[in-house]
């Protein structure tokens, strides 16, 4: 996401509790002064850790997973192309920057729907299962798009048509082993 002039960005506390860094952007663009929050927690005993994201007109927090880096060995990646990747070990997905998936507000007016695209990654072999949960608010589920072609083991691309914006848990599943969960908000932006 590229920010608007007059943008505000609060970082979480860091080490010690300091105060959030507050840093205005500036540039040439304009638009809808939008306002991110953003405060860190870790959960305890998982590998995870998660933020809390509003924006958008928004006024429910969203706890939007934050990447863990982690990579599937498989491929080579080199730790500078960890960014948006999330996983454990089994299963490895790919993220929306910021955890936030937008679209025009027309494409979803026409569609009645938001698609997003989602690569996995199986380090077992099986087929991938995805649900899609709406976290804050009532809404029918989301609809997965598993295509075939890919076979039973390594990348799988995915697609997901959220009914409804708002905050979603999506959760892959191969088999009995592996399991993966990420929380994402979904917007239309003017």
């Amino acid at each position: 996401m590229v920010p608007a002039e007059g943008d505000v960005r609060r970082d979480a506390p860091g080490p010690g509790g300091r105060p959030p860094r507050v840093v205005t952007v500036s540039g040439v663009r304009t638009g809808v002064v939008v306002t991110l929050f953003a405060v860190a927690t870790v959960i305890v005993g998982g590998s995870s850790a998660l933020a809390t994201a509003t924006g958008d007109g928004d006024t429910a927090p969203c706890p939007v997973t934050t990447p863990n880096g982690h990579v599937p060995t498989i491929y080579g990646f080199p730790a500078r192309d960890a960014g948006v990747n999330h996983g454990n070990g089994r299963l490895y997905v790919g993220l929306w920057t910021n955890g936030v998936v937008s679209v025009p507000a027309s494409e979803f007016a026409s569609k009645g729907e938001v698609d997003a695209k989602f690569g996995w990654w199986r380090a077992i072999r099986g087929t991938l299962r995805i649900t899609a949960t709406r976290i804050d608010a009532a809404a029918g589920p989301g609809r997965p798009h598993v295509p075939l072609g890919y076979g039973n083991k390594y990348f799988q691309s995915s697609a997901i048509a959220f009914p409804t914006t708002g905050c979603w848990r999506v959760t892959g599943v191969v088999g009995r082993k592996a399991r993966l969960s990420f929380v994402t908000r979904v917007v239309a932006k003017p």
